[in-house]
């Protein structure tokens, strides 16, 4: 079933392209309708013109729980009306005329003030004489978080001179991985607490031509299973090579190993980006990561503080940017076989750091090509975890 939705997957994005360049041709009569995939029909020997399709799709499948906007790309050479069953929901413009190029349609969808998600189809259907031409998109929408009493039970806001060590450790070894090939254990510059914050950092080895990165983690210290993890932080020195990163790993896996584990990728930033990362990392079978990596690349400010964070609930992952709701991450028929995400996860802030090419790791932000920046620092105002109250 996976295999047969990921051909049909290619089969649109194909169809599509053939029929915007003319060449879904020489066909017998065929009538082509894939479940939420498009309606498609061409006759022996038609002309481009006579090649009749509607195809619709959208990259927002998921939404979040408040009222929003998602925007639909839709491609027709016939007359279409748009509509939903569900109360509240409205198309702009709510029917087209067929046209060779994409239509763009802006669906404004309601508040789901419920404790559970719902899920509702956006329905673009032909007009006569073509109303048998009909393109069908579902949508799922978040529950409501009717409990908005959070209970705060990690606060971490980097007073004083050190971290603390009833919630930190330093990481102790570097490793055969580009993150932390150069971590350097038990340096109090590399993580250090100044002016009531806390910065992680890189520094360029002058004797060595290699970096030193800092990393701390509250393994065996501080974990959860459900909640809302937010991290203050900003990028006050940054440059070619540096990849700062807020992340969670499991404390008790339910797959051993990597990618089996499961990985939460809340903040990865490369270079001097004015984005970020926000990554997924699980299997799709044992030893075989899930691929595309599911993933979202929202700005930042580069200057100022931003916020980071998540919501990790069951079978789902909402992360955020500055408050906004950039992704979420639902358990679902493509990905349940290996599903890691139902146990309790530990944080991990380090800054890694490429070289100049002298190990010949395959590094994510590429080499340092100048180390003028150094040292890189990832300053962090506070870290929190609430979970709801019971």
């Amino acid at each position: 079933m996976i295999e047969f939705i990921k051909m049909n997957k290619k089969i649109k994005l194909n169809l599509r392209n053939y029929l915007m360049r003319g060449k879904l041709l020489n066909f017998v009569i065929l009538t082509l309708i894939v479940q939420g995939w498009g309606t498609i029909a061409c006759d022996d020997n038609l002309n481009e013109k006579e090649v009749i399709y509607l195809v619709a799709t959208t990259s927002a499948n998921n939404v979040v729980a408040e009222a929003g906007n998602i925007s639909v790309e839709l491609t027709a050479n016939i007359d279409w009306e748009a509509s939903c069953s569900l109360e509240g929901v409205s198309f702009t413009p709510t029917n087209g005329f067929g046209a060779d190029k994409v239509q763009n349609v802006t669906i404004a969808y309601p508040e789901n003030s419920s404790e559970e998600e719902r899920r509702f189809e956006l329905v673009f259907k032909g007009k006569t004489p073509n109303e048998n031409f009909v393109e069908k998109i579902r949508i799922t929408q978040d529950e409501k978080h009717q409990n908005t009493n959070w209970s705060l039970v990690f606060n971490e806001e980097f007073e004083g001179d050190a971290y603390n060590s009833d919630y930190w450790t330093s990481y102790q070894k570097s490793g055969s991985s580009a993150w932390n090939k150069y971590v350097f254990p038990n340096d109090p510059f590399l993580a250090e607490v100044t002016g009531g914050a806390l910065h992680m950092k890189a520094r360029w080895n002058n004797e060595t031509d290699l970096p030193e990165t800092g990393a701390i983690r509250t393994i065996d210290k501080f974990s959860f299973k459900y909640g809302k993890l937010e991290v203050k932080a900003k990028f006050p020195s940054s440059g070619p090579g540096g990849w700062p990163a807020i992340w969670l790993m499991p404390q008790n896996p339910l797959f051993q190993g990597w990618p089996d584990c499961g990985e939460i990728d809340v903040m990865e930033r490369l270079n001097d980006d004015s984005f970020v990362y926000q990554v997924i990392h699980q299997a799709d079978s044992p030893g075989v990561e899930l691929k595309p990596a599911p993933s979202v690349k929202p700005t930042i400010d580069k200057t100022g503080y931003n916020t980071f964070g998540i919501i990790k609930s069951k079978n789902k992952i909402e992360f955020f940017v500055n408050g906004k709701n950039t992704y979420t991450y639902t358990k679902d028929s493509n990905n349940d076989n290996m599903w890691p995400f139902e146990t309790d996860f530990y944080l991990i802030l380090n800054y890694a750091c490429a070289d100049k090419g002298t190990s010949g790791n395959n590094f994510w932000p590429g080499k340092v090509t100048h180390t003028d920046n150094f040292p890189y620092d990832m300053t962090i105002d506070y870290v929190k975890v609430w979970e709801l109250s019971k």
